[in-house]
């Protein structure tokens, strides 16, 4: 008889289906047992010169050495370098390379503030090219080895916080909305983005140093981002309304609000903690914002760019409905085992220049950074104290989708080895009745029907595979939920 050649083209679409999708093997990550070294900083010179090396290593943001556009600007070490870490007096606009042997990097593209370059190979020596005017406030090379906690190796903005925190200047963040840093900007589960209305390199370009130094002292590694707008002091609304555009501080918010899509925003206090007009303005803009970002024609210039969006739910400081109060007194290992009201106090010191000032980080005085209250709200108040609350972060949007796929692949493994069973069936059908002179030998179909049992064996293990981690991903996450 003739044999069922449809059948057998069928059986090798199968195979060579099954083998492109489930033969790929999760990655494993590599052990090591080898200890840890911290890396160490090291003695070098500038330019050849004395001066210039005293004033990039002085500790202060006061100071500065000015250097012009393409200009090369050379580091000689006695030790092998592993690392150069680069506090600029303005952050770069353009990028510049590091080069060193028969290496280049690019660099600078981030335009961060505060940028740490790892060098591919030991070097004693390279060169800094830059294609702007620019001011180095601090320069410091590192050994190999793990960095110190004080080398600040930012990552790009994000591209879509679960938690979008809006400040007036650089130390309200700490003073006022520090609580919500401390204890959710230090977490690998959650991302933490900081936007500024004012812009410190107008007036104080030191202050954005500091700025940069307390957020990393709480944990947090997501760049923030500012607007352009010059800290005026404002002694009350009136004051901030003759200082600023409210329409342009409105644009911005509602910028920051569709480019980011948090699932939570979270702004100063109504009354401008104190009494300070500019907190005053923000709070009312980004209220203005959240109100509004859902409406294509409010600003539309930035519903074009990003498309219109509707914040979950929006905290304001000391507001007076729907209140939580954080705990900050609690020891969390995510602030290497400090309270949140610790970490902050250190935080605070980073802002040096703020010192001689009378405000203080505390959670039992009248602006404590522990107090919100939930003004706006698309998925119902809150029972508790966590700004979380009827919430999915992002990653555990992801995680479940992981899962979803996990629990599709299972079924797709089941509809191919159903499919090649049945192919077996047939060929088994074929070869008892295989009497005539065939087209293809009774070998090949012995060959073919072998691949096929095989192919059908390596199916049912990766689903067995598919199924094993599906159910540590569902497990992970009852535990992680506290579901039983």
């Amino acid at each position: 008889m003739r044999l069922k050649f449809s059948k057998f083209f069928l059986s090798l679409i199968l195979i060579i289906t099954g083998l492109l999708i489930f033969n790929s093997k999760p990655c494993k990550a590599e052990e090591t047992n080898a200890e840890s070294q911290t890396a160490s900083f090291l003695d070098f010179t500038l330019n050849k010169s004395s001066a210039d090396t005293s004033l990039v290593r002085d500790d202060t943001y006061k100071s500065s050495v000015k250097y012009s556009a393409n200009t090369s600007i050379s580091i000689d070490c006695e030790e092998d370098m592993y690392g150069l870490y680069i506090k600029w007096y303005h952050n770069p606009q353009t990028s510049y390379t590091i080069s060193y042997g028969d290496v280049t990097l690019t660099c600078g593209e981030d335009g961060f503030l505060h940028e740490y370059i790892p060098l591919d190979i030991a070097t004693k020596s390279l060169n800094i090219n830059l294609t702007e005017d620019m001011r180095i406030c601090e320069i410091a090379v590192l050994s190999k080895g793990d960095l110190p906690d004080s080398v600040q190796v930012w990552n790009p903005t994000a591209t879509r916080p679960d938690i979008l925190v809006f400040s007036t200047h650089a130390d309200d963040e700490i003073l006022f909305l520090g609580g919500i840093l401390a204890l959710y900007g230090s977490r690998d589960d959650v991302s933490v983005q900081v936007a500024y209305m004012c812009d410190f390199y107008k007036s104080e370009p030191y202050r954005e140093h500091e700025e940069l130094d307390g957020l990393w002292e709480l944990g947090l590694n997501i760049y923030p981002v500012k607007g352009e707008f010059y800290d005026y002091y404002c002694g009350d609304y009136d004051a901030a309304l003759q200082n600023y555009d409210y329409d342009s501080v409105c644009a911005y918010t509602t910028e920051c609000i569709r480019r980011f899509q948090p699932l939570i925003v979270v702004t100063q206090d109504f009354n401008g903690e104190y009494g300070h007009g500019a907190h005053i303005l923000l709070a009312n803009a980004v209220a203005d914002s959240v109100n509004n970002s859902n409406d294509a024609n409010y600003h539309p210039e930035s519903a074009s760019k990003y498309g219109s969006y509707d914040v979950p739910k929006t905290y304001i400081h000391l507001y007076g409905e729907n209140t939580i109060t954080l705990n900050l007194r609690e020891e969390l290992e995510t602030l290497n085992n400090r309270t949140a009201l610790d970490a902050l106090k250190t935080a605070y010191t980073r802002h040096v220049s703020q010192q001689g000032w009378w405000f203080y980080v505390d959670d039992e005085y009248e602006y404590s950074p522990s107090r919100f209250g939930l003004y706006r709200t698309l998925v119902g108040t809150d029972t508790g104290n966590d700004i979380l609350e009827n919430v999915k972060t992002y990653e555990t949007i992801a995680y479940e989708e992981k899962v979803a796929a996990d629990e599709a692949a299972i079924n797709n493994a089941n509809e191919y080895s159903n499919s090649i069973v049945e192919s077996v069936k047939s060929f088994k059908e074929e070869l008892k009745e295989y009497k005539t002179s065939p087209s293809i030998s009774v070998k090949q179909l012995v060959v073919t029907l072998v691949a096929l049992i095989i192919i059908l064996l390596v199916i049912m293990g990766q689903a067995k595979r598919h199924k094993k981690e599906y159910d540590r991903r569902v497990l992970k996450y009852k535990k992680e939920n506290d579901i039983k």
